[in-house]
């Protein structure tokens, strides 16, 4: 790169500017740099050159109204990329991402995306959209929309509250398909390389395995009792009503035995 660069740094977390300034970093302000963008609120001249780092997502459904935050905790593994993308004629697709070979620090392993299967497509993980109707669940559950697997494991809990604008619609045909990311919330192991991807799956694995989809509805059923669609004791939820007791039976011993991880894995 020829020239100098120069360095703006503009965030909304005050910690953040202290800390870059007691670093020795001179251009750092602090701002909302999604408001109000234009070149001559950052110094810089139409010929300049850009690069432009964020960290998305930022005001989406899945943050929504989200000001402020909290420091991660030290246990969770976060993947972070360091790259750079040389804009030219012939663009970057989608494909080139998805087949490429990410180098691992300290590792001999490579990260490349096509080799997980995750929900996307399969499980919905936003919230119902005006254009969509029967926004109320048939069995009365919801599930907190998620992002990613982080998001899964930190927000993804059922509930029993109606509100489109936050919760994920679940009817009784699709509950094997929550059922499942419920029971990730509890087995699956965490690892850098999947907290940022849409939780994985092996789509025609669970399709095809009714009994796996059975443990995992009895599990979820096993480990949210405080839900009254879920209480044993209650004789209008569906367990009675849609006659899964002699399965609960059968199987809660299994189901609320500790698991090391889930044996249903996405990888290829």
């Amino acid at each position: 790169m020829k020239g100098k660069v120069k360095l703006s740094l503009v965030t909304n977390d005050p910690i953040a500017v202290n800390v870059l300034r007691l670093l020795g970093y001179k251009n750092v302000e602090i701002d909302n740099s999604l408001l109000n963008v234009h070149r001559k609120k950052y110094k810089l001249k139409d010929a300049d050159h850009l690069i432009v780092i964020g960290n998305p997502p930022y005001n989406d459904t899945t943050s929504k109204n989200k000001k402020s935050g909290r420091n991660a905790k030290q246990k969770t593994p976060f993947p972070i990329v360091a790259a750079l993308y040389l804009r030219n004629s012939e663009g970057m697709r989608y494909e080139y991402i998805y087949n490429f070979e990410f180098d691992i620090l300290n590792s001999d392993d490579k990260y490349i995306l096509k080799n997980y299967e995750t929900i996307d497509g399969y499980i919905r993980k936003y919230p119902p959209t005006q254009k969509d109707k029967n926004l109320k669940s048939d069995i009365g559950l919801y599930m907190h929309n998620i992002r990613d697997t982080n998001s899964l494991i930190t927000n993804g809990y059922l509930t029993e509250k109606f509100d489109p604008s936050r919760y994920i619609t679940i009817n009784f045909n699709d509950l094997y398909k929550y059922a499942y990311l419920n029971c990730m919330r509890r087995y699956f192991l965490k690892d850098f390389k999947f907290g940022n991807l849409s939780p994985i799956v092996n789509k025609s694995g669970l399709e095809k395995d009714e009994y796996l989809q059975d443990l995992c509805i009895i599990d979820t059923i096993c480990n949210n009792q405080k839900l009254m669609v879920f209480n044993v004791d209650n004789k209008s939820g569906i367990i009675w009503t849609r006659h899964l007791y002699e399965k609960y039976l059968g199987e809660k011993d299994k189901c609320l035995r500790k698991i090391n991880g889930l044996k249903l894995c996405a990888m290829r």
